[in-house]
């Protein structure tokens, strides 16, 4: 009707919450900010999963490297034995052959050094046998035998594995061992029946402890060896290249043949 007024009504107005003074309505969060940190963990895992992965790839592959060394190895031991054991004449040079694979063998496997010094050492005493009458003389031992005594004195690791080849005969007169570890080797006439080293070349090779006795040294060079504690009982060394020093410091008694001047 004209003339009346009729109260106006704000729809929703009853609805909203008052609002304090000073107070802003909380931010609605931001979608793009939880794709970002969830794609960042989804990454991060991903690098972790190829990183376990890799490792575990790695480490069965050294498995396997070190199955296949362990392998060649035994393939190359078993090999050195057959040649050693070629006994006929006209096979001196595979059982040479045999000798030097062994000595390499215990380069390159540490751990399977003293299964090959063994076998060096049962190779020796076969080839080499103590007879029961001592001779007059002692023979040369054979080519393959000087080799593996070689090899025996060669080995890496000498201060583990004392030399031991004892009940032989071993004419190795002459032959060159210049630098050889034989520390606490087992030389003596007794357990190797009278070792002839004639001429011998022994410069600067390691003899301390080693025993010597009743040992044929005449005209051996023992220049710069270490006789330290060395058992020259009864050992024969005219005409060595020895010096008083050297003398000095090892074992020696009256049936000790010395060189001229000592």
């Amino acid at each position: 009707m004209e003339g009346m007024s009729y109260p106006t009504r704000r729809l929703g107005a009853a609805k909203l919450p008052a609002m304090k003074a000073g107070r802003r309505p909380a931010a609605a969060p931001d979608k793009r900010d939880w794709r970002a940190t969830a794609g960042a963990i989804g990454g991060l895992a991903s690098v972790l999963l190829v990183a376990a992965g890799l490792f575990y790839t790695n480490d069965a592959n050294r498995n396997q490297q070190e199955l296949t060394l362990q392998g060649q190895i035994a393939v190359r031991f078993s090999t050195a034995i057959n040649q050693l054991g070629q006994e006929q004449d006209d096979k001196l040079s595979v059982r040479l052959g045999g000798v030097y694979a062994l000595q390499r063998l215990m380069v390159d496997s540490p751990r399977d050094e003293p299964v090959v010094l063994g076998v060096l050492y049962a190779f020796v005493r076969s080839h080499a046998p103590r007879p029961a009458v001592r001779p007059r003389e002692v023979p040369p031992a054979p080519a393959d035998v000087r080799a593996a005594v070689a090899a025996i004195g060669a080995r890496p690791h000498p201060e583990r594995y004392p030399v031991d080849i004892s009940g032989t005969l071993l004419g190795l007169g002459h032959m060159s061992l210049p630098g050889a570890r034989l520390a606490g080797a087992n030389l003596s006439g007794s357990a190797l029946f009278h070792a002839d080293l004639t001429g011998a070349k022994l410069i600067g090779a390691d003899l301390h402890d080693a025993n010597l006795h009743d040992a044929v040294l005449t005209g051996a060079d023992l220049t710069g060896a270490d006789l330290t504690g060395a058992n020259l009982a009864g050992a024969n060394l005219s005409g060595a290249t020895v010096t008083a020093d050297q003398l000095a410091r090892a074992r020696v008694d009256a049936r000790t043949r010395l060189p001229a001047g000592h």
